[in-house]
């Protein structure tokens, strides 16, 4: 789950974290994450739709091509865009329970063929990576002033949230 050798993504890569990339056209085409959160396009969105928008994206990535990276990545499976929209959709749900609105996550893929949602929230000072591939419950971590959590993400979606929604 660490991006040592496993996610090559950064902000600076070709594909610009591939959220919004499209693999047809070779370009950012879906709304950006800062429109999302503070955007005249963010206004006009409701949660269903945000939640529609990080799908249509987890779709995008399922569409890239083996050796996406141009170093040998895996592609990214259906099985693993179907397990990363459920546990997204979890999340989403469990945070509405709560009376919250799931913070928007950057999506990343893997060359393993995994994907990462990563959040970074409370100005940096805490960010919690999750990590799905094929049909596991996904694994996460996080870190906040020195303190972490870590769990699968079916098993400990009640602390996930928790850990997402804090202020």
């Amino acid at each position: 789950m660490s991006y040592e050798g496993g996610c090559p993504w950064t902000a600076e890569s070709p594909r610009e974290a591939v959220s919004g990339w499209s693999p047809s056209s070779g370009k950012r085409e879906s709304i950006t994450k800062e429109e999302w959160t503070s955007g005249t396009k963010a206004r006009d969105q409701t949660p269903a739709d945000k939640l529609r928008l990080l799908e249509a994206q987890l779709d995008e990535l399922g569409n890239l091509p083996a050796d996406w990276d141009d170093d040998g990545a895996n592609q990214i499976s259906a099985e693993t865009v179907a397990r990363s929209k459920a546990i997204l959709r979890d999340i989403w749900m469990n945070c509405r329970n709560r009376g919250g609105e799931l913070p928007a996550p950057s999506l990343g893929p893997c060359a393993d063929g995994s994907i990462d949602f990563f959040w970074k929230l409370a100005g940096g000072n805490r960010r919690v990576l999750l990590n799905v591939l094929g049909d596991s419950d996904g694994s996460f971590s996080g870190a906040r002033n020195g303190l972490s959590i870590s769990g699968n993400a079916r098993q400990h979606l009640a602390d996930l949230v928790d850990w997402l929604l804090q202020k």
